[in-house]
């Protein structure tokens, strides 16, 4: 299944719906993002995505744990450690345990054994008592080598349980693209994918959207709905920066007694910064300055990020992390994640990344790349970086009631004996 439809419109909102359903059936939803910035890195979006469905396994009962640790040690066989080595994770060393090593081969070799590797990897994982969603989202941004990919999982007979879907940028997309040929390769195929083309929301949709934000009855937000509209073609990204502009200039407020009122003329003569870019950059101005900074740093990150490593781009300086990413996620601007946190949209990131110079932006990134660097050299300081994270998501299901006494996750948690109020920032 393909989604396709400008930035912003809700493509991985609407992927994301399947997460409920697939988990409550006893399957998995995994999903991983390609990037503009790192074209060049084969396989990230599968790699994140293997890191997130490890992460789930943590928090399974021993029983399922140790199942599907038997599972993918059969079905990988002399060749697990490839994986372990790829993703040198806390979470999957511990689904796979101890596993020989490989032997060293030539670069086409070594490719063709990580490939076979991930296919079987995903052939274990996506059976009919645990099916499988995988979310690759941005295809628009994927590399050659994971476009190759999916064409095979997607036509491979034995994944029956799998179900891809897949979300890209059609304004974007360049003809001349390795997507757009693999798109045209399937669409011609009997393998073609079905597509859903999502577009602005309706004048009816957005007033439903305001209401209920608002408190209010549809008929109450009806003005205001088409004004809004009239500024911002109801992209649905649009419509939330646009909101929270107007709320911050007042011109949307909240009054004791009276609820939420606003405006009509105020609203309408509301200059609005160009696209969704400006908007969000207008946000960003609004910012306390330590927490803005934080921001920057974190737009350097691909994919995910978490207090340790955000600390180490900042060199090891003091400071309070823990609030200031709070407050950038009460606005919105970040969401958290299993792996720490991650921005609530591409766009945001490009905004926060716009602010830095260019000589900062190279000085943030070779400090990444030193600091990643060195973590791949020694397995245990990969687990260490992973550990707060890890241990923050098994102490909030612990705190849900949610992981069942003897888990993994309880031993993990035990062995990490990080406490849940540990002062990170």
């Amino acid at each position: 299944m393909l989604l396709r439809g400008a930035a912003g419109v809700g493509k991985s909102a609407l992927a994301g719906t399947l997460r409920g359903p697939i988990n409550k059936s006893g399957g998995y939803f995994a999903e991983g993002k390609f990037d503009a910035y790192h074209r060049g890195r084969p396989y990230a979006g599968f790699r994140d995505a293997l890191t997130g469905w490890c992460d789930q396994l943590l928090i399974e009962s021993q029983e399922r744990f140790a199942h599907f640790g038997d599972e993918l040690r059969t079905e990988l066989g002399s060749i697990a450690r490839v994986l372990v080595d790829w993703v040198p994770d806390l979470a999957l060393a511990l689904v796979l345990g101890e596993v020989p090593a490989v032997p060293d081969l030539g670069p086409q070799e070594t490719h063709a054994r990580l490939v076979l590797a991930l296919l079987r990897f995903v052939t274990a994982c996506a059976q009919p008592g645990h099916p499988l969603v995988l979310f690759l989202d941005d295809l628009q941004w994927a590399d050659a080598a994971s476009l190759e990919m999916i064409e095979q999982l997607a036509s491979a007979s034995e994944s029956r349980a799998l179900l891809l879907v897949g979300a890209y940028r059609d304004d974007e997309l360049d003809e001349s693209d390795s997507f757009a040929s693999t798109l045209t390769r399937l669409r011609r195929s009997d393998l073609r994918p079905r597509e859903i083309e999502l577009g602005p929301l309706s004048i009816e949709a957005s007033t439903r959207m305001l209401a209920d934000a608002l408190q209010v009855e549809d008929r109450d937000v009806a003005s205001l709905a088409r004004q809004i509209t009239r500024k911002t073609g109801n992209s649905a990204l649009l419509i939330r920066q646009f909101t929270d502009h107007l709320c911050a200039f007042g011109w949307i407020r909240y009054e004791l007694g009276q609820g939420w009122v606003w405006d009509d003329a105020q609203v309408a003569a509301a200059e609005i910064p160009e696209g969704a870019v400006g908007l969000i950059i207008s946000h960003l101005a609004r910012v306390e300055h330590g927490t803005l900074e934080i921001q920057k740093f974190a737009s350097c990150l691909r994919g995910d990020f978490d207090l340790d490593l955000l600390r180490e781009l900042r060199g090891g300086v003091p400071g309070r992390l823990e609030p200031a990413l709070y407050a950038l996620a009460d606005a919105g601007l970040i969401i958290p994640c299993s792996n720490g946190y991650r921005f609530a949209h591409d766009r945001i990131r490009e905004a926060a990344q716009s602010l830095l110079t260019e000589q900062k932006r190279r000085a943030v990134h070779y400090d990444l790349a030193v600091a990643r660097g060195g973590a791949r050299a020694d397995l245990d300081h990969i687990a260490s970086l992973r550990r707060a994270p890890i241990a923050a998501s098994i102490a909030a299901a612990h705190a849900l009631g949610g992981i069942p006494h003897g888990s993994p996750a309880s031993r993990v948690h035990a062995h990490l004996a990080i406490p849940p109020d540990r002062e990170l920032g």
